[in-house]
């Protein structure tokens, strides 16, 4: 009777299934899609001088995003009962210490300042929409993760049913920004020659790169999706390749809409569209700002609440896998959410955004000092899906087929291919950091990170592994 209860403790602390491809599709383009796009594709433009090969890097970019979701499918389809993602790779390729380090970045590092960056860039643009006084940036951006912090706390349903409506309503508005330049579109286009790029294409691919940052966020919750013998592979190819023509096609569209030069040169290239399109004088025309503020709002919205509905259960793993951890794992069954990692997830989130208080630049430092441990992570992520082929001494076979697990074509080109850019990624990350002189900053990261080191080798002994395993 005592194992049987203890047996029905265990199923009610797990997550159930109940995301369905749709969800998974949107979770993927809501949070890639945030407001990199509106950013950079001026600068982006720039160092292209050129509309073939400005399309052609963003179709590259693209299709450098589906080699490493390919990666992920063969590691998410071999990994289908599981939660936590990369977490559980980096533990069967590297052993816990890795993984645990990986965790330990990702909680205090990597996921509260990607969160509270867009939370931030939220709030500048809702600022525009409803002024405030001298700290209604930081006020927005922390009402922003409290909302969908609690909105996430009340059920998975209700996550996923935010994620799809930010999700759509974005893409709807994006679209919206291809039909203005369609309808009226740039008297000259003043396409540059094709001889005449004179920027950095290198510069310009980095940027893109980052713009397609966070398609693997759906690996946390492989565990929560239906039918993951069609819906895991079909959710990554479908998602990146969303995000892929949503890139290209909005970048025509500038370009359609401006002209090459003026949205080269653009600070604000979807305002200046809709305005273009909808006339400087009209109703519409002047509140051109407000309207695709509240796009940008929404878009960054729609990447806020992707990663928090994913992130927490990375900790859910680690609280799984460690006794001293354990309360991470305390999973709501009812809502189906890990609640006591959502709620600590927001108050460092919510800590980091408060520094903004006393450092505008703080969260701008943050993601730059960050950027070489996630790209870092993610190289040593696919990098273990070679690790377990050779530890496993893997044979192609129809059970693999019947059992829904996809293989990567081509091995170990892709996940060599992949791996390669992040290192090259990282290595520029780390070059830019130290060219902007954040060396405190980073150092200051690093302390965090060599505690981490010090807790995952303690953590390492038995005595402090549960029983509860994930392999």
């Amino acid at each position: 009777m005592v194992e049987s209860t203890s047996e029905k403790n265990v199923a009610s602390n797990q997550p159930r299934r109940i995301l369905s491809l749709f969800d998974a599709v949107c979770i993927i383009v809501g949070t890639i899609i945030g407001s990199g796009i509106f950013a950079t594709a001026p600068f982006i433009a720039q160092n292209a001088n050129n509309f073939a090969l400005l399309i052609v890097l963003w179709i590259v970019g693209g299709l450098v995003a589906l080699v490493g979701a390919l990666c992920f499918a063969e590691l998410m389809t071999t990994n289908q009962n599981v939660v936590g993602g990369d977490y559980i790779y980096l533990k069967k390729a590297y052993g816990r210490p890795i993984a645990f380090m990986f965790a330990w970045a990702a909680f205090w590092i990597i996921r509260p300042g990607n969160i509270g960056a867009m939370a931030m860039i939220f709030a500048q643009y809702f600022n525009q929409i409803l002024p405030g006084g001298e700290f209604s940036q930081v006020l927005y951006g922390l009402a922003a993760v409290i909302l969908l912090s609690v909105t996430n706390l009340l059920g998975l349903k209700q996550g996923k049913v935010l994620q799809n409506l930010l999700t759509t309503a974005k893409v709807l508005g994006i679209l919206a920004i291809v039909v203005l330049a369609a309808i009226r579109p740039a008297e000259q286009l003043n396409l540059p020659a094709p001889n005449s790029a004179s920027g950095s294409i290198w510069l310009a691919m980095i940027l893109i790169m980052f713009t397609y940052g966070g398609w693997n966020d759906i690996s946390f919750v492989t565990g929560e999706i239906r039918d993951p013998k069609r819906n895991l592979f079909r959710s990554l190819w479908m998602g990146t390749l969303t995000v892929t023509a949503i890139y290209v096609t909005v970048n025509i569209a500038f370009v359609v809409g401006l002209g090459y030069e003026a949205m080269a040169n653009s600070q604000a290239v979807a305002t200046d569209l809709a305005r273009h399109a909808l006339g400087a004088d009209s109703m519409f025309g002047q509140r051109s700002g407000q309207l695709i503020a509240a796009l940008v709002c929404i878009s960054c919205l729609g990447a806020i609440n992707g990663m928090i509905l994913t992130s927490p259960r990375i900790y859910y793993a680690v609280g799984r896998d460690l006794k001293p951890l354990s309360f991470l794992s305390e999973w709501n069954r009812n809502r189906d959410v890990p609640w006591q990692a959502i709620i600590l997830q927001a108050i460092v989130t919510i800590g980091l955004i408060s520094i903004c208080l006393l450092y505008q630049d703080a969260f701008e430092v943050l993601v730059v000092v960050t950027a070489p441990y996630f790209w870092g992570f993610l190289a040593l992520t696919v990098f273990a899906l070679i690790v377990l082929r050779i530890r496993t001494s893997f044979q192609p076979s129809m059970d693999d087929l019947n059992a829904g697990i996809y293989r990567v074509p081509l091995y170990p080109l892709p996940p060599v291919f992949f791996g390669a850019v992040c290192i090259g990624l990282l290595y520029n990350a780390i070059t830019y950091l130290f060219a902007q002189k954040y060396e405190v900053a980073f150092a200051v990261v690093t302390g965090v990170m060599v505690v981490g080191i010090v807790l995952s080798l303690s953590f390492s002994r038995p005595k402090f592994q549960s029983n509860l395993d994930d392999d």
